[in-house]
């Protein structure tokens, strides 16, 4: 279970919720960890520091993100590509920890090998 300390917003309806809100799947057939990472604040990137040492040899893949300004724009049939994941430069790894930037209002997920 990941640990997650995060800061705080205000909701119309539920009250406070964690502005970085995650959840991590290790796939033992594939030897891979993915981490799916929803960042709600709506004015700043947040960082995500990833400890995964316990894994041991562990090698970032893949860190793709879904956002835009709009978060009501969709995708039609004059504009389909208008809203679409995107992939985001890898950082670097220091000793199996990560420095992520998860941008605003943004979905993500990173994936890792653990081959």
């Amino acid at each position: 279970k990941p640990i997650i300390t995060t800061p705080k917003f205000e909701t119309a309806l539920y009250g406070d919720a964690p502005t970085v809100q995650m959840s991590v799947t290790f796939d033992e057939e594939n030897d891979s960890v993915c981490i799916f990472a929803l960042n709600c604040d709506r004015n700043e990137d947040m960082q995500l520091s990833l400890d995964l040492r316990s894994f041991g040899n562990i090698k970032i893949v893949e860190h793709v993100v879904l956002d835009g300004e709009d978060l009501y724009a969709t995708n039609t049939f004059d504009n389909p590509e208008n809203i679409k994941p995107r992939n985001m430069e890898l950082p670097k790894d220091d000793n199996n920890t990560y420095d992520i930037c998860l941008p605003k209002t943004s979905w993500n997920m990173i994936i890792f090998s653990t081959r």
